[in-house]
């Protein structure tokens, strides 16, 4: 296959997780719809990683090996070696359904070549169990961005000359943030299209939990997100007059996450900086019943 023929170019930063590894490449491998490439960026790695991938023998497979850098880094450095119409991202410990790049070429072309759209996924356990689905979305997902990463990485598809001119973020305090900064500045762009068939699922195990244990470490990467989102003068225009959401929401997650960590007094310092600022939506009144049980309920 040339590389003119590629649709689809898929990119996997990986860093010692050489096993999962493997169930991610097969995924791909899977696929029904073969127009694709698969760009393995390993990030350092000091177990097994290399030898594993050389057992593929795709030429659709291409391996690179770098310096450890972080996630952002990586994924930029499988953009720019990308051939395919679209760039998507897949960690290294989730999976695609066989269906995935199928449905993704539909919603593609009954969408004109859109920037970018999204494929519903879930979330299993490590015993296999489905424990959430990211399926029922409607509206206008643009809109619903402010409240939150929705999205994940995991079936997103940005057109390459997208991608060629916005990346992800490289600032090291906002490691963990860069692809809610990348989504938001394209949502400010461009219409997110979207379909809620289930093409792919999330891996939720131990390695993986959100919950930090720094929480200053924490508050310094969502501030910083924050500050670098609403610096952008294109989404002050897009968003407004509902740019402030963006940091209610914000300062909600971090009131969440210090609640996780027993910090009740961060808690409630993030939980009354979204109070005062006037929301009133659903989903903030939602968010903020969520916490408070946390808060007063969480063993």
């Amino acid at each position: 296959m040339n590389n003119s023929d590629v649709i689809f170019s898929v990119v996997i930063p990986t860093y010692n997780r050489a096993d999962r590894l493997v169930l991610a490449v097969k995924s791909v491998l899977a696929q029904e719809f073969k127009k694709w490439e698969l760009i393995i960026v390993d990030d350092g790695s000091t177990d097994h990683t290399k030898d594993q991938i050389s057992e593929f023998k795709d030429h659709r497979i291409r391996y690179f090996y770098k310096k450890n850098e972080e996630r952002a880094i990586a994924r930029n450095f499988g953009i720019e070696r990308a051939n395919g119409q679209y760039i998507t991202f897949l960690d290294s410990d989730d999976e695609l359904y066989p269906h995935c790049f199928s449905e993704a070429l539909d919603l593609k072309n009954q969408s004109n070549n859109p920037e970018w759209f999204h494929l519903a996924y879930e979330v299993k356990n490590e015993k296999g169990q489905v424990i959430n689905k990211v399926n029922r979305r409607k509206g206008d997902l643009n809109k619903t961005l402010i409240t939150g990463n929705h999205l994940s990485c995991i079936g997103v598809f940005v057109r390459k000359d997208i991608l060629s001119i916005h990346q992800f973020n490289e600032h090291p305090i906002i490691i963990g943030s860069e692809d809610y900064i990348l989504w938001m500045k394209l949502a400010a762009r461009f219409h997110l299209y979207y379909t809620n068939r289930i093409c792919a699922f999330m891996n939720q195990h131990g390695d993986r939990s959100v919950i930090t244990g720094d929480l200053e470490k924490l508050e310094k990467r969502i501030l910083k997100s924050i500050e670098i989102i609403r610096s952008d003068e294109v989404f002050k225009q897009a968003f407004y007059p509902h740019c402030k959401r963006l940091s209610i929401h914000r300062f909600l997650y971090l009131s969440l996450h210090s609640s996780l960590l027993k910090d009740r007094k961060k808690a409630f310092q993030y939980l009354v900086a979204s109070i005062l600022s006037g929301e009133f939506s659903s989903a903030f009144f939602l968010k903020t019943l969520g916490i408070l049980r946390t808060i007063f309920w969480k063993k």
